[in-house]
């Protein structure tokens, strides 16, 4: 098997979803894609979790959110023949429903804590894997990994080092059996206590790497259409 990840720069509208699916499709092995959150969602989200600790209304920022990922949503149906629109307005709409309630609870409370935050935070990667999915599955079956299942992280902390051992055994407990396409949100896993946890910066090329391991992949491939590539940590080379 190998691993293909793709950034939101890759998926930033219905038609570069489609190509992704075409490239996935096109492989001559076994190949499971993981997904960054369409091209400036995941930003949109981080100012939402600020509005919220300022205590500001939240209406403008999650109807634009909501425009622009029912909008990537609903245009991949003039795409593939056999694309199952409503199911996917549905899995769209239920997502930012739970959105909506994550951030007016924590509104009424004064705060996002961070649980929530992660819950959050991670919606454009759910939404990225759950449509690459409904491409896909007009041409074949596709398995959608769930992190939450077996990404295992060993501490806390604001970027955390994943358990590639206990990741491996939960994987393998959780997925004995792959299509051979598979699908995988990145950027989230979860911590010692069971709780969803964000894995830091560039969190979804981490998430494909632990997946990597856990799949023993021949190779795990970072695509990306945005020109140069980060070769060292910028807080410490200039």
């Amino acid at each position: 098997m190998k691993v293909m990840k793709f950034g939101g720069s890759s998926l930033a509208t219905a038609t570069q979803f489609n190509q992704v699916a075409e490239l996935l499709e096109n492989q001559t092995i076994s190949v499971c894609g993981v997904f960054s959150a369409p091209q400036g969602i995941t930003n949109d989200l981080v100012k939402l979790v600020e509005l919220i600790n300022r205590q500001q209304d939240l209406t403008q920022q999650l109807d634009q959110i909501s425009q622009t990922l029912l909008t990537i949503s609903s245009d991949c149906a003039a795409l593939r023949k056999g694309f199952d629109a409503s199911k996917s307005q549905r899995q769209t709409s239920q997502l930012l429903e739970d959105l909506r309630t994550w951030a007016q609870g924590c509104l009424m409370i004064g705060h996002c804590p961070q649980v929530t935050a992660a819950q959050i935070l991670s919606t454009g990667e759910k939404f990225s894997a759950l449509l690459m999915a409904s491409l896909l599955r007009t041409q074949q079956a596709v398995t959608v990994l769930d992190p939450k299942l077996f990404l295992v992280t060993e501490d806390h902390a604001d970027e955390p080092v994943a358990d590639t051992e206990q990741s491996k055994v939960l994987f393998k407990k959780h997925y004995p059996a792959l299509a051979n396409l598979a699908v995988m949100p990145g950027y989230y896993g979860i911590n010692p206590d069971g709780q969803l946890c964000l894995l830091g910066r560039n969190g979804s090329d981490y998430s494909a790497a632990i997946l990597s391991v856990c799949v023993a992949a021949e190779s795990c491939e970072i695509w990306t259409d945005v020109d140069g590539v980060m070769t060292a940590d910028p807080r410490i080379a200039p």
